[in-house]
């Protein structure tokens, strides 16, 4: 699990966020339900009740001031000196310079984890009467969550790889004076293929460092990308975007590739050589990596996966 920045409560609705993804929502009326940070509430019920209490007066509830996606500001007043009170919905995050709403990277990251997108957040929160993100400011947000993931992982990867390389000079594992470790390979695709059909449009391969048991590469190969796709069967330009297509090649193919590729760049990323590879009796992965990596290639030595070994 990993964590975003951690939030900062806005204090009035001077403190709004300076994103521009998400537009305001003006004066709406008191309708449906809201998710509300409970601490918030209570500071803002501790406030209005000492209004309250000093100057003789209820304080009534007006109006949603405004709404961003899933956050507002409910605006509240006092009968007798007309004094005005807002109450923020969420507290913030701040990213990159950005104040994202808190409740709105949480709805975006819970679809991003269960494999949902902005139709399906809609769909989900329209059945409590729960205002949503739209498209348009739900894809700004999945993004900027994508960019702080793949910081994260690139972070760990670094930290994973130097613990391997401490490991190995430890234990005076060297590789022609380059600390070398033991890793395991193995691949998985977006279909499930066991013996038939091997044509997956997007796979994933990863190394892990043996002593560790910590991720050292991860790499993915699509086939496909919906943009693009569109544009084809339109027979009309393809319009700047985020292509994830980056493999033309097998399905079958995509595992070689991607650990040739982690192979090729072990010195330039942790400072170590792969020399013992477990995997699975896939042949060509094997074949890849010692024909393709020039500076230890054809001294790596293969271990046979006993899950995969046994796997029927």
């Amino acid at each position: 699990a990993t964590a975003l920045p951690s939030a900062i409560a806005l204090p009035s609705a001077t403190a709004l966020p300076s994103t521009t993804s998400l537009p305001l929502v003006p004066f709406c009326t008191l309708e449906g339900n809201r998710i509300i940070s409970l601490m918030l509430l209570g500071q803002f019920f501790t406030t209005v009740t000492e209004h309250a209490a000093s100057c003789g007066s209820a304080v009534q509830l007006l109006v949603e001031s405004h709404r961003y996606g899933l956050a507002s500001i409910l605006v509240c007043q006092c009968l007798k000196c007309k004094t005005i009170f807002r109450c923020h919905t969420s507290d913030s995050t701040t990213i990159n310079t950005h104040t994202h709403y808190s409740t709105n990277l949480g709805a975006v990251l819970g679809q991003i984890a269960t494999g949902g997108g902005a139709d399906h957040l809609i769909e989900q929160l329209s059945c409590v009467q729960v205002p949503s993100l739209s498209n348009t400011s739900f894809i700004p947000l999945e993004r900027t969550i994508g960019n702080e993931f793949e910081k994260m992982v690139s972070k760990g990867l670094l930290s994973a790889g130097q613990l391997e390389k401490q490991l190995a000079i430890e234990q005076g594992n060297y590789h022609q004076g380059v600390p070398a470790v033991t890793v395991v390979v193995d691949a998985g695709w977006s279909k499930r293929s066991h013996k038939h059909s091997y044509n997956a449009k997007s796979g994933v391969g990863v190394i892990f460092g043996a002593a560790t048991k910590q991720l050292l590469y991860i790499g993915v190969r699509n086939k496909y990308c919906s943009v693009c796709a569109i544009s084809e069967h339109k027979s009309s330009p393809v319009p700047p975007h985020q292509c994830y297509k980056n493999w033309t090649g097998s399905s079958c193919a995509m595992e070689a590739d991607i650990t040739l590729e982690g192979f090729r760049l072990s010195e330039q990323m942790h400072q170590v050589r792969y020399l013992w590879l477990i995997g699975d009796g896939d042949s060509s992965v094997y074949n890849a990596v010692v024909t393709g990596v020039p500076a230890y290639g054809r001294y790596m030595t293969k271990v046979e996966c006993a899950n995969h070994a046994v796997k029927c």
